[in-house]
Order: structure tokens, then C-alpha cells, then sequence
């Protein structure tokens, strides 16, 4: 929260500077155009927001922008220097103690913001196919989603999420065609997938299905082709 603190001191103070005509020949700023960054050299302080970027529109050089902004803004808790166009920021215990004291206060409402317009979110993430390997990615982006709603609920939006298994439908039925065609091969008949380009998509050639038509075999030693039920794989 103080990165969001420093900026909104650096952006109010460009409007503040626009508005007394000081910034050269800027006329407006767009909130949101600044990052505020941890400086490389420690010795510089504790944040930095760099303000290069509006010598575009302001038609000076940035130290000269940098050194108009400082004198716009509060300075109360904190420290401030110029370096090219980087704005520095060095933190006193005294704003430290502010917002551990802000924290204590609300506890698990810190960080929530006042006013936000709500909205209803529909949240799809995952879907992890059964039809194909598992891979890192379902559990990195069932955790990704999950921690995506929680914080959509926690900034006051009314959030549902849907996370599908797809356990039924024509992707399992290509899916049990597939792992006949296995089952078939691992008991020693000269079958195969289609080479044609359009019926081959109706099955899933992948070799991940052999390990499961041998397992399959394993648990149903007394299986044979003219046994096999694909509902039943």
C-alpha cells in the first residue's frame, strides 16, 4: 500500500503543478502512466517513481520536471531527492508506524477499498481435460483461479466460479473409442487409428493411452476383443 501512497503523491502533485501552468507545455496527465519501483541503489531510498516519460507533452528536460513535482508534494512522513528524472522517496518511521497502526485497525479489512463499483463475475479457470495427461498447468491455474476469486471478493464483487471436469459428452466417447483401439493392440490384434486426417479427429492417438489399456488388461485378465464394451472402459 505505500507504492499506492507515493503515487498518488507524485500524480497529485503533476495535476496540481499542470494546473498553476508549471510543467512547460503539459495540459492534461492520465492517472495510472507512472510506476513507482524500488530504486537499485539502496542509498537512493526506499521507492522511486520515474517521470521521464512526461517530457513529451511538457517540453522540458525530466530533472527540471522532477524538481517542479517535489515542490508540490506533502513531504510529511518522508524524505524526497532528484536523480535525472527519478523522483525518490526515502520513508520515515513515523509513516511505518502509520500504517502499522492503519493494519491493526482493520485487520482483515486493510487494503479493501471504499468505493468500487460492484459487479457480478462469472469465473471460468482450469477445466482439466480427462481426456489428456495431467500437467503442471491444471494445478498452477486451479491455484491462480481460485486466488483470482478470492481477491475479486475481497475488493466487494459478487463472484461465481465454475471450474468443469468435462467427464462426459463426445470427448469421452472419443476418449473410450481411443482406448479400444489400445486395449486391442496390447492383445495383440493388427488395428489402428484411421489415417485419414477427418476421421482420425475422432479419436485421440496419443501414446499416454497405452500404459491405461494395460492396466486395463492387468485388473480384466479374462478380457478378449469380442468382449470389449467401450461404455465399460
Amino acid at each position: 500500500m505505500l507504492k499506492d501512497f507515493f503515487l498518488n503523491e507524485v500524480e497529485n502533485a503533476i495535476i496540481k503543478a499542470i494546473d498553476d501552468n508549471k510543467l512547460g507545455q503539459a495540459s492534461e496527465y492520465k492517472r495510472g502512466s507512472l510506476l513507482v519501483e524500488k530504486p537499485k541503489n539502496p542509498d537512493f531510498g526506499d521507492f522511486a517513481v520515474n517521470v521521464s516519460s512526461l517530457a513529451r507533452s511538457a517540453k522540458i528536460a525530466p530533472p527540471m520536471i522532477a524538481n517542479t513535482i517535489i515542490e508540490y508534494l506533502s513531504k510529511k512522513d518522508y524524505s524526497v531527492s532528484v536523480v535525472g528524472g527519478f523522483i525518490n522517496f526515502k520513508i520515515e518511521n513515523s509513516l511505518l508506524a502509520n500504517a502499522i497502526e492503519e493494519i491493526l485497525a482493520k485487520k482483515e479489512n486493510y487494503g479493501r477499498p471504499e468505493k468500487i463499483e460492484k459487479e457480478r463475475i462469472l469465473l471460468e479457470y482450469v477445466s482439466a481435460n480427462p481426456t489428456g495427461p495431467f500437467h503442471i498447468g491444471h494445478g498452477r491455474w486451479a491455484a491462480m483461479g481460485s486466488a483470482l476469486a478470492n481477491l475479486l471478493k475481497f475488493y466487494g464483487h459478487e463472484v461465481y466460479q465454475e471450474f468443469y471436469i468435462n467427464d462426459a459428452g463426445s470427448q469421452i466417447h472419443k476418449l473410450g473409442n481411443s482406448l479400444k483401439i489400445r486395449v486391442q493392440q496390447e492383445l495383440g490384434e493388427n488395428v489402428d487409428f484411421p489415417t485419414d486426417e477427418v476421421e482420425r479427429k475422432n479419436y485421440y492417438p496419443g501414446d499416454y493411452l497405452i500404459p491405461v489399456a494395460k492396466k486395463y488388461i492387468e485388473q480384466n485378465p479374462e478380457i478378449t476383443s469380442d468382449k470389449l464394451d467401450v461404455k465399460a472402459l
